[in-house]
């Protein structure tokens, strides 16, 4: 991280003539510590999914398509609902808002490719659910309603929910609750533990997660695949030896 600051205030030193060229960009990188993935356990995603019943009906719908959608912040706060198809059941993501100079840019993804992934049926209902809170909140407001992208996730005034407000509710959230705190990005974690942890491929769970290469996914989720492949020891000694072991 260091060497990316100094490089970066170096490369300006040289944009503005103060110094020849960039020493930094001599410098090799150093390689940033492997840290394992956080993730919820069951029992805690059980207990903020019951204080979340208490919450409005809008953060009920961010946090549950942010945990089974594996989406980024950005990309919730940039979805419209022209790419929620009910019909169906999926979501297609094609866009990530950001915070730039000072105001909210929506633009591409992080790697810049579009995916689509089917969502559980209560989670399309709960979507459901909250659309039409969202028309009943427009219709009350008039011309005070901010919005004109027809976004999914607004503020109360329509206008674009920018992914900090995210963090910041959540933040919240846990402190009214007494819950240990997590970030929003946890749950995006905590989705592909879960499925990891299920048996599910890696493909399939690198293609939810919108990675480019599955080789991201399974440096980011080795330890989980590490805990499934001890089971998968089990299963097949399970298998090989039983005859063996029957007679």
């Amino acid at each position: 991280m260091y060497h990316k600051i100094i490089s970066a205030v170096l490369a300006q030193a040289v944009r503005e003539g103060l110094i020849p060229f960039n020493p930094a960009s001599r410098a090799v990188s150093p390689k940033d510590a492997k840290k394992e993935a956080e993730h919820l356990e069951p029992e805690q995603l059980e207990r903020i999914l019951e204080a979340l019943e208490e919450e409005p009906l809008k953060w009920q719908a961010i946090i549950h398509f942010l945990l089974v959608s594996g989406c980024r912040r950005g990309e919730a706060a940039a979805l419209r609902w022209d790419r929620v198809d009910f019909k169906t059941g999926i979501v297609r993501i094609d866009s990530n808002m950001v915070y730039l100079d000072g105001k909210l840019f929506c633009g591409p993804t992080k790697t810049s490719q579009t995916r689509s992934f089917s969502m559980p049926q209560e989670t399309m209902q709960l979507l459901r659910r909250y659309q039409l809170k969202q028309a009943e909140r427009y219709l009350a407001l008039g011309d005070a309603w901010q919005g004109t992208e027809n976004y999914v996730f607004t503020r109360d005034d329509g206008a674009p929910l920018a992914p900090g407000a995210i963090t910041k509710w959540v933040r919240g959230f846990c402190a009214r609750h007494n819950l240990p705190p997590f970030h929003p990005h946890t749950l995006r974690h905590s989705m592909a533990s879960l499925l990891i942890e299920s048996g599910q491929d890696i493909v399939s769970v690198s293609k939810r997660l919108g990675h480019t290469k599955t080789s991201t996914t399974l440096n980011i989720y080795a330890h989980m695949l590490s805990q499934s492949d001890r089971e998968n020891s089990n299963i097949i000694g399970a298998i090989v030896y039983s005859k063996k072991n029957a007679r």
